[in-house]
């Protein structure tokens, strides 16, 4: 007989203090990971420790894959070079493409193709010969960058000083363009600003609430096409409505419910979760910059692809179900405590109810409301569900605490 919550509500869910089953997946992950090594070795160069310094004066010949705290790359590497660290410094040069997951990041060298980049803070003023996609707080692009393909960026903050050979698409919180862009902007963005030193040799076509402070001087040679967020989404054509506010808020909704009718104790655990705000913060904070570099890691070799294909789509399931998580616990907290009897139908009006205020957040017109809405309901569910690991148990310990 499977276990139920009983009435009463207030009572918390009780938290079994080990997972065995969770034992096994992390002891997984590990042993894959490290049979994975030796294979990268055969045709790269790995590298880990507290601190990576390549010299000015050496030369890696095969792909380089490093995990430290700081990595420091001042000489050149004539292949790909995958980086895992808090802080990273290429002032050297990369012949290959560049990856990137780190919390502080600094190119002032050269890439002779594509750099990925998921971080907190990116500081640019090197060249790049490919294009550049960067996920991450905070993206500088110096006024001696030079990069001679596309941008692709997400995040809260870009400020655009140097030199695009393309397009610049992404969503943004807040951007200046105050450089040359030859191809075209499209942009999802809060505020954006165009300094009399821009330059654009195509269109601008941007999403905003509110209209960009485009100074009377700045060259743009295409047109400037500002389209307005409104419930029902932002254009005329089937991909608009389909993709709009609303109908995004009804997805989470069937979402929520489907979640809730087919694992109740589930919802309610990872729920239970957020009780104390500050202990998932913590944990999804660091899960964030965490989960995507092991995914890297383990994809780029060949016996650990399957797992960090497997990692990574865990990990965008959860930062999407971060929303229900998130918007039931805010319910709990609105609805009176006496009627939160463990029942599908609580957990489902309580989801309800926290789903819809936030995605009514969304329609705040203040500047980065809507970003910093999304990034601490990402932040506060990923570390519930990470958190969920130490929780679960085998189905016969679940029976015996049910009896």
């Amino acid at each position: 007989m499977s276990p139920q919550i009983e009435p009463g509500a207030n009572q918390p869910i009780p938290h079994p203090r080990g997972s065995r089953l969770g034992l096994v997946a992390v002891a997984l992950m590990l042993i894959v990971a490290a049979l994975s090594l030796p294979l990268l070795a055969l045709a790269s160069e790995v590298r880990s420790g507290d601190s990576i310094t390549i010299p000015p004066s050496e030369i890696v010949n095969d792909d380089l894959y490093a995990s430290s705290r700081k990595f420091t790359l001042a000489g050149r590497a004539n292949g790909d070079v995958y980086v895992a660290a808090g802080m990273v410094e290429i002032p050297g040069s990369v012949v290959g493409s560049l990856y990137i997951a780190g919390g502080d990041i600094t190119i002032t060298g050269t890439v002779g193709r594509t750099v990925r980049i998921i971080g907190g803070t990116t500081d640019i003023s090197g060249e790049i010969a490919g294009d550049l996609m960067v996920f991450g707080g905070t993206t500088t692009i110096g006024p001696n960058a030079s990069i001679d393909g596309d941008l692709l960026v997400y995040g809260g903050k870009l400020d655009l000083e140097g030199a695009i050979g393309g397009d610049v698409t992404g969503t943004v919180g807040a951007m200046t363009i105050d450089g040359a862009v030859n191809g075209d902007v499209n942009l999802d963005v809060q505020s954006l600003e165009l300094t009399p030193s821009a330059e654009l040799d195509g269109s601008l076509d941007y999403t905003s609430r509110q209209e960009a402070d485009i100074a009377p001087a700045a060259d743009i040679a295409g047109l400037v096409d500002h389209t307005t967020i409104s419930p029902w989404g932002t254009g005329e054509g089937i991909q608009a409505r389909v993709f709009s506010p609303l109908v995004r808020t009804l997805w989470l909704l069937i979402a929520g419910a489907i979640m809730i009718a087919l694992a109740p104790r589930l919802a309610a655990l990872v729920s239970e979760n957020v009780r104390r705000t500050w202990i998932p913060a913590l944990v999804g904070l660091v899960s964030m910059v965490l989960l995507p570099a092991i995914a890297i890691m383990l994809m780029v070799s060949i016996i650990g692809l399957p797992v960090g294909l497997i990692l990574l789509t865990l990990y965008v399931i959860s930062l999407y179900l971060s929303q229900i998580v998130v918007g039931q616990r805010i319910g709990t907290l609105i609805l009176p405590r006496k009627w939160n009897d463990g029942s599908r139908g609580y957990l489902l009006l309580a989801m309800t109810i926290g789903v819809i205020l936030i995605s009514a957040l969304r329609f705040v017109p203040v500047p980065f409301v809507s970003a910093l809405t999304n990034l601490v309901v990402a932040i506060i569910g990923l570390g519930a569900f990470v958190l969920l690991l130490r929780q679960l148990r085998p189905a016969h310990a679940a029976g015996r605490t049910g009896s």
